[in-house]
């Protein structure tokens, strides 16, 4: 029996850089399944939405380093997006603290079922 082929190659290559995770949902998907994935969906976008704005205020403190003097307005705008980043962060971070306290308390309800049988 001749050996295997060495396939890793070329999954390597057709799997490419592809970062993308989304997951397919099910239009008849009911219950906590689809409430969860959609808490997730709404994290990964603000999580999306947060690293457009990084990105804005990367660039925006390139102009405000290079320019000879603090235009007020350009600090302005930077206030604007930290105000607007740490809101969403605070917002990611209170989904993600109630995601958890419901797995917790989804765990523990099943761990009392278990042992109840």
């Amino acid at each position: 029996m001749p050996p295997p082929k060495d396939r890793l190659a070329a999954m390597q290559k057709t799997a490419g850089d592809d970062d993308d995770f989304n997951v397919p949902m099910d239009e008849d998907m009911e219950g906590p399944l689809k409430d969860f994935f959609k808490d997730v969906e709404e994290i990964r976008t603000s999580c999306d939405k947060i690293d457009v704005k990084i990105n804005d205020v990367k660039k925006l403190q390139s102009e405000i380093l290079t320019s000879p003097s603090v235009d007020p307005k350009m600090q302005a705008q930077m206030d604007d997006l930290m105000a607007e980043i740490k809101k969403l962060a605070n917002s990611v971070r209170s989904k993600l603290k109630k995601m958890e306290q419901e797995t917790e308390a989804e765990e523990k309800g099943r761990g009392q079922v278990t042992g109840e049988l």
